[in-house]
């Protein structure tokens, strides 16, 4: 049954991406710029950041065992650009929009997993490109193809009114599940690494 679900939203997954080949491309090529203008921009702006500034940026001390109200942060922020996306997917029109906010939270995480490793060193490359960096990418994926199946409801005939909005809130309530797991994977990594910062965009 597990396996025949996975199977299911695998073939699912795939068959929507080749139906939407240039979107999905363009957005990622979108996304891979703002990763690097957002790392660019931390090295030429933030080089002298300490660990004081903290609070000015999406990092969050776990000093005090802040572990449990940065997950729920985390699992806010995702439900917000979540529900934008769906807002946004109600007309090809806005497809600008739900570009900006995946770039914008894409340039956020290279600004943010740099200035990481500026202020921790060693132990913030640990906590950046061995957990936030593919925990974070998973969940920009995800919501990448979240957003390309809400689009490709509108061009399917058979997905109208009842029908229709039924398919959203199961691609939202999926989309969630998966969301909530990489969140808490992501905590469990930092627990067991004993990490001193969580990146909260």
């Amino acid at each position: 049954m597990k396996r025949n679900l996975f199977v299911s939203v695998k073939d699912n997954v795939r068959d929507c991406l080749q139906n939407n080949k240039i979107k999905f491309f363009t957005l990622m090529f979108i996304l891979f710029v703002a990763l690097v203008t957002g790392i660019i921009v931390a090295i030429k702006c933030y080089s002298n950041a300490s660990i004081a500034d903290l609070s000015h940026y999406g990092l969050v001390s776990l000093e005090g065992g802040a572990i449990t109200s940065s997950f729920f942060s985390r699992l806010l922020s995702l439900i917000l650009v979540m529900a934008l996306l769906l807002v946004f997917s109600l007309t090809k029109f806005c497809l600008p929009l739900a570009y900006l906010v995946l770039a914008y939270r894409t340039y956020l995480l290279g600004l943010n997993l740099t200035l990481m490793f500026i202020l921790y060193g060693f132990p913030g490359i640990i906590l950046s490109f061995l957990i936030a960096l593919p925990c974070q990418l998973i969940c920009l994926f995800v919501l990448s193809v979240y957003y390309i199946f809400l689009c490709d409801s509108l061009n399917n005939p058979c997905c109208v009114s009842r029908l229709n909005m039924r398919y959203r809130l199961k691609c939202f309530l999926f989309t969630l599940a998966v969301l909530i797991a990489v969140c808490l994977v992501e905590s469990l990594l930092i627990i067991i690494f004993n990490g001193q910062v969580i990146l909260v965009l």
